[in-house]
């Protein structure tokens, strides 16, 4: 299990903004930028750079991540934690009661415009020095379209959580271009399709690179992220190269199909251990190391925090390597699940009262039972037991899967339900459907032979019903499908808001008994057009000037 890691350089203004005019004297230990790319060699370093900072989970004070809003906002999950009222910005996020004033979200925002910056750095600066003995033309461009395609990822995260946002591909070097207004929808999700369609002409394929280098992004990568941009900002892409949107995700999902570089791991189970991190099913992770000198001079290791905030608070169940009880499955996602899908026992898992040390922290508000495995329960340990979390430092080596090949196939598998092929849909679909099953022909049938819970949107309810071979059912299968594949993941959030049935699913489910029990004095309505999105930061708006949401 090799993985890169990820280095600092001290070079004034290289990875962010320059300092100001009056900042006359050079800091010591810093390198002007004419000064430090000497050759080719040293853009390497650069652009491993770009990737930092979305490994951050912590900043000021507050932790944070992806997941916080695709698990935690949505039907999937519970806050968690020792109990209700703790970290209040979270509870206001996941109960639709959250301003403009939340921590979280500032750190989330500022951390993303952080890897913009160093982006955009490294393009302008990489494109600048001529190729040599370290560096020949193709890894010159693979260098560029790396920052391209992280660049993309970074405002998409910006643009699927803010709606508008700033955008900007130059180097900041001052003040006065620091006005930037919101720009449209349209224009940001056409500079993240333009920077995903170069990195996709110039990177390279996963086979090609180094064992060194894994964790990089890779033609895959690039490939798989404009699937999720065409899927996702499909209102905004009418017409790229003379396709529609979702015909523009189906082509380029048939790309990522015919590579040959990726396939589904024949265990389930082995996407969510140490072992089987950057196997043949990943697309793209965002790398940790327990390596104990790589946290920048600063002790410990670089680390993700996710293990600990996931795994169960109660020593009983862990043998004494506790975590601190987030993100906790709800019976909702649980209903979910079809009779047999061995899915169920390797994502959520019912805690007894025999097992935990106290029920009130240990159960949820005293009675949400339910545990997050897929991130907290890796089977590394001594003799495939529990991995074993250090009691001494919260930061563990378990990887994010940013984007699995299940996902890809999915996503695929929609993009051709929108384009009318239907053929081609069902055996994406059956693909994850047949390794979920494992071999068992007694669970999990072909579509469409089976029932599942369909959604309503506009009664806000759902019927259980056996599936007939028609595109309407097709898509409501792989929409089961993405539910039950990639749950505890942080997808649901973003996958409701594509769907367009955010306020209609989210009312429903505050409605529910288990979530009234819980937060009936606190969750307030979903506002549709409001909550589908969250607002800009005040800090940042007094900072810049920029507009707000509506209705924030």
């Amino acid at each position: 299990m090799r993985k890169f890691s990820l280095t600092i350089i001290l070079v004034s203004g290289l990875l962010g903004t320059s300092c100001q005019d009056w900042l006359m004297e050079v800091p010591a230990g810093t390198q002007e930028t004419d000064e430090y790319y000497v050759d080719g060699q040293s853009c390497g370093p650069v652009v491993v750079a770009c990737y930092a900072p979305m490994q951050i989970q912590y900043r000021d004070g507050y932790y944070l991540d992806e997941w916080f809003i695709g698990d935690i906002c949505s039907d999937d999950a519970f806050k968690g934690g020792q109990f209700v009222e703790e970290d209040a910005n979270l509870l206001d996020m996941e109960n639709f009661r959250v301003n403009a004033d939340n921590d979280i979200l500032l750190q989330f925002y500022r951390i993303q415009y952080v890897g913009i910056a160093r982006c955009n750095r490294a393009i302008r600066d990489i494109n600048e020095v001529e190729p040599d003995e370290y560096m020949d033309m193709s890894l010159k461009a693979r260098y560029i379209a790396e920052a391209q395609c992280l660049r993309a990822f970074y405002y998409m995260r910006l643009v699927r959580v803010f709606g508008k946002i700033p955008y900007y591909t130059d180097v900041i070097e001052g003040t006065e271009q620091m006005d930037l207004q919101r720009a449209e929808l349209t224009t940001v999700w056409n500079g993240i399709v333009s920077d995903l369609k170069n990195a996709a002409t110039f990177l390279w394929p996963k086979s090609r690179y180094a064992e060194s280098e894994i964790g990089h992004v890779t033609q895959g990568t690039a490939y798989a992220l404009l699937v999720k941009a065409f899927m996702t900002g499909h209102d905004y892409l009418p017409d790229v190269d003379g396709r529609s949107a979702y015909e523009n995700a189906r082509y380029w999902g048939e790309q990522i199909y015919n590579s040959g570089e990726y396939d589904l791991c024949p265990d389930y189970w082995d996407n969510f251990t140490l072992a089987g991190e950057n196997g043949i099913e990943s697309v793209f992770e965002i790398q940790y190391t327990n390596d104990a000198t790589s946290d920048w001079g600063a002790g410990g290791h670089r680390g993700s925090l996710i293990c600990r905030q996931q795994r169960c608070r109660s020593s009983k169940f862990t043998g004494g390597s506790t975590g601190w009880g987030y993100n906790r499955p709800t019976r909702d996602l649980q209903e979910e699940y079809e009779a047999g899908d061995p899915r169920k026992d390797m994502t959520i898992y019912e805690l007894t009262e025999d097992e935990v040390d106290n029920p009130t922290e240990d159960f949820y508000d005293g009675q949400v039972n339910t545990l997050s495995l897929k991130y907290a329960m890796m089977t590394d340990g001594e003799d495939g037991g529990i991995y074993q979390l250090d009691p001494n430092n919260p930061r563990d080596p378990i990887n994010t899967k940013e984007i699995r090949y299940a996902d890809v196939l999915l996503m695929y598998a929609e993009a051709c339900v929108e384009c009318g092929d239907a053929a081609t849909a069902k055996t994406l679909l059956e693909r994850v459907r047949s390794r979920a099953r494992g071999g068992n022909p007694d669970i999990l049938p072909a579509f469409p032979g089976y029932s599942i819970r369909i959604f309503d949107a506009a009664s806000g309810t759902y019927e259980t019903r056996q599936l007939q071979d028609n595109l309407d059912d097709l898509r409501h299968a792989i929409r089961h499908e993405r539910r039950v594949e990639l749950a505890m993941e942080g997808h649901r959030w973003f996958d409701l808001n594509r769907w367009g049935i955010a306020a209609e699913k989210m009312n429903a489910f505050i409605n529910t008994e288990q979530v009234q029990s819980i937060y009936g004095g606190i969750v307030q309505t979903f506002r549709k057009g409001v909550h589908e999105i969250f607002p800009i930061p005040a800090e940042e708006r007094r900072l810049t000037g920029i507009d707000q949401n509506p209705g924030y």
